[in-house]
């Protein structure tokens, strides 16, 4: 399906936001499938990705020296498996998110992922051990400092949308309080309340929310409901 004018104009106007130390940036391809392009190669039906700032989501160079030319391998076997190396790092999800956006809520989540594919790995370890007739006790102490980790990371995760949960300052927040007013306003004029009225309880309610105990009581009624 061809792109509108507004469609094309607005990829344009994110690839001049495009940081210079840029090498990739990620989008949504015409099927559907999310990628990363090399900046020469995105197509016009590509649809680009953009953080909460607005800003296109982009893979910048590795930070330090240039790796020397003399760093090359040794030999066929050596370059085919440096080639699947890159072609994994670029298919690792956890890798992907922590490149593009460091402090999305996303990170956490992946990383309890990964943590709780190698315990399961680790379980499976044990299994075979015990099938076999082998000793257990190294790989049962490996998986239980897995499963700590798992707990612990899971811990960070609740606090972290926990947190976020209770900005009320958000733009998120403020839109949902917004319309809460907006149709308590609309109920009023269903009912023909008098607008003298309908305006006195407005300001009743909007001094109720500036006293001092109303926001501690608002979190804490939010937190206990989670």
């Amino acid at each position: 399906m061809a792109r509108t004018d507004k469609a094309k104009q607005k990829q344009r106007d994110l690839l001049a936001k495009v940081p210079a130390a840029a090498t990739r940036i990620k989008v949504v391809d015409e099927f559907k499938n999310e990628c990363w392009r090399e900046l020469a190669d995105v197509a016009i039906t590509d649809v680009i990705q953009t953080n909460k700032a607005g800003a296109p989501v982009v893979m910048r160079g590795k930070p330090g020296r240039k790796k020397s030319k003399t760093n090359v391998p040794v030999n066929d076997a050596a370059k085919e498996l440096l080639d699947r190396k890159k072609d994994s790092f670029s298919k690792d999800t956890l890798l992907q998110v922590a490149l593009s956006d460091s402090n999305s809520t996303d990170l956490l989540h992946q990383v309890i992922i990964g943590l709780g594919e190698e315990t399961a790995s680790l379980l499976f370890e044990r299994h075979e051990a015990e099938r076999k007739g082998k000793d257990t006790s190294q790989v049962s102490v490996r998986r239980i400092n897995g499963l700590k980790a798992v707990a612990e990371t899971w811990l960070k995760r609740k606090d972290q949308l926990g947190a976020k949960s209770l900005d009320l300052t958000s733009p998120a927040y403020m839109a949902a309080v917004q319309f809460i007013l907006e149709t308590m306003q609309e109920a009023m004029a269903t009912l023909d309340v008098e607008r003298e009225l309908s305006q006195t309880i407005f300001a009743k309610f909007s001094q109720l929310t500036k006293k001092d105990s109303w926001e501690p009581e608002l979190k804490a009624r939010i937190k206990s409901a989670h």
